[in-house]
């Protein structure tokens, strides 16, 4: 099995940070994308993918380059939120992005024209491709200039890791058929594996139970 250099402090669920994300099969050419799209000439990139492949957490990698804190950035969690354009922003990250009506769209397109005109930069969470989710051509063909950082859903080996992870930073300790067991038996999304992780983690403390297959089962099924 694939030993893993880990940090030994027990994470909270939902704290997405940059050294926490794990560039697997799944994830690692992306987050290459991402890194150069925050560094190069281009006005940002989309980060496309299905749900539960770690498109929020690679997002909070490029909010961690910028600062958190940076007076200049504004984070979305909900493309509802988005307002007219600010003059005193210039890197716009928005999440969860799983359709755009006509005034987002328009939105955006402004947006897009205030960031490349102050070298700003826009990083964009889309469950789908430019072609498949705008129709507003001007704001589709300024979008497809971006750097496109795709993740897929992971095979085996990511899970097996990921499954590790999240069980380390909880200090649970899961046997090696039991880990066999899991992810020959779960669905390919990681926000799935680690809420399945958190129930064991929970029922095995409130049970005072060992972490086994037949207990596993119960969670399966």
């Amino acid at each position: 099995m694939q030993q893993l250099l880990l940090d030994v402090k027990v994470k909270k669920r939902g704290c997405f940070l940059a050294e926490d994300f794990l560039p697997l099969a799944n994830s690692f050419y992306a987050h290459r994308v991402a890194l150069s799209a925050l560094a190069n000439d281009l006005t940002g990139c989309l980060i496309l993918g299905p749900r539960g492949v770690g498109k929020t957490h690679l997002l909070h990698v490029c909010l961690q380059y910028f600062g958190a804190e940076n007076p200049q950035l504004l984070m979305l969690d909900d493309i509802s939120k988005l307002k007219q354009v600010d003059e005193n922003v210039k890197y716009l990250l928005i999440d969860n992005i799983k359709s755009l009506s006509e005034d987002q769209q328009e939105q955006l397109f402004h947006w897009y024209n205030h960031l490349k005109t102050v070298n700003g930069k826009m990083i964009l969470v889309m469950d789908k491709t430019p072609d498949e989710m705008v129709e507003l051509k001007d704001l589709k063909s300024r979008l497809l200039t971006l750097q496109q950082a795709t993740l897929e859903y992971p095979n085996e080996k990511d899970l097996e890791i990921f499954i590790l992870k999240q069980a380390f930073d909880r200090q649970v300790d899961i046997a090696n058929d039991v880990l066999n067991y899991m992810v020959l038996r779960i669905e390919r999304n990681f926000n799935k594996a680690e809420s399945l992780i958190d129930k064991i983690d929970e029922e095995s403390l409130r049970e005072k139970r060992k972490i086994t297959i037949p207990f596993i089962k119960e969670f399966l099924k």
